[in-house]
């Protein structure tokens, strides 16, 4: 199933499949409380906003956030609580260059679109140029030795939508395909049971967290 129809088709249940439950909750608050650590006063490009339970963070933060998605129905989520220094686009990540500021934003950030993409690498390019000289770059890749892809190769999950996972190495050399610097990273995603949320609360085992997320630079 193609991405934008996928995130549609759900959208009106996105935010209990995905936080549903509390250790879901958990994970996706330390994920941004993690993102929001490099996030300073600017103006910030968000991509793949879905149903904003990030860009609610940012727009706390940041002078102006541009938040974009593929799906208009998963933008009509935050649509209602739009406050005055957030815009809404509707827009793939391939048409960027068409949004007013890029090429000018001091931060992007990019979560959990870049591993449904037919081509990770373009993309991470095409958000790369979307801010200034030292500009961040924030997103996430699928890792392959992350709990869901052990199980989606033994035939024990499936995907509803086109999942990519890579190795950490591989990840590291994509990042240097698109000349930007690394100066963090963090693994979240484990299977979400009591016992492994001392892994999501530290930095102990990120060769098998789910989603590895990169704080990267402009050089």
């Amino acid at each position: 199933m193609e991405v934008k129809e996928f995130y549609d088709n759900i959208s009106h249940e996105y935010e209990q499949r995905r936080y549903g439950g509390e250790y879901q909750k958990i994970v996706a608050d330390l994920e941004n409380a993690y993102v929001k650590e490099y996030i300073e006063c600017g103006n910030c490009l968000e991509v793949g906003c879905g149903t904003g339970r990030t860009t609610r963070e940012l727009v706390k933060i940041a002078e102006k956030v541009v938040a974009v998605d593929i799906s208009s129905k998963m933008l009509k989520k935050i649509e209602a609580e739009k406050t005055g220094n957030l815009i809404l686009v509707n827009k793939s990540v391939y048409d960027l260059a068409g949004i007013e500021g890029y090429g000018n934003f001091d931060t992007v950030i990019c979560l959990r679109m870049l591993s449904h993409l037919d081509y990770p690498y373009e993309a991470l390019n095409v958000l790369s140029k979307s801010v200034k000289k030292s500009g961040l770059i924030i997103f996430d890749l699928w890792n392959n030795l992350g709990y869901r892809s052990i199980l989606k190769r033994i035939g024990l999950k499936s995907s509803a939508v086109y999942t990519s996972y890579m190795s950490i190495r591989n990840m590291k050399k994509m990042i240097e395909a698109a000349d930007i610097e690394v100066l963090n990273y963090r693994g979240f995603g484990y299977p979400p049971l009591k016992p492994f949320m001392l892994l999501e609360k530290s930095n102990a085992l990120n060769c098998f967290a789910q989603r590895i997320i990169w704080v990267c630079r402009t050089r």
